[in-house]
């Protein structure tokens, strides 16, 4: 099995764990910490980030599509 099967096969694993922002950022994280030479716990670290992040933007999205404003003011 080589690296991108891998990879697809993990992403996989992510997306059914319904965690979308590890899923859609691993690769990247992945590249960046062999490039760069980062530890293991900054890589989890990094990816747990990335998954916070989305899920507050998910969330932020959602709770607007729901609140059903007549129009969308933005500051």
């Amino acid at each position: 099995m080589n690296k991108d099967d891998k990879l697809a096969l993990l992403t996989d694993k992510l997306r059914a764990l319904r965690l979308l922002g590890m899923s859609g950022s691993v690769a990247e994280v992945l590249d960046r910490a062999a490039r760069d030479n980062i530890p293991t716990l900054e890589v989890i670290d990094l990816l747990c980030d990335e998954e916070r992040q989305g899920r507050h933007q998910r969330t932020v999205v959602r709770r607007i599509r729901e609140a059903d404003f007549p129009e969308l003011n933005t500051i």
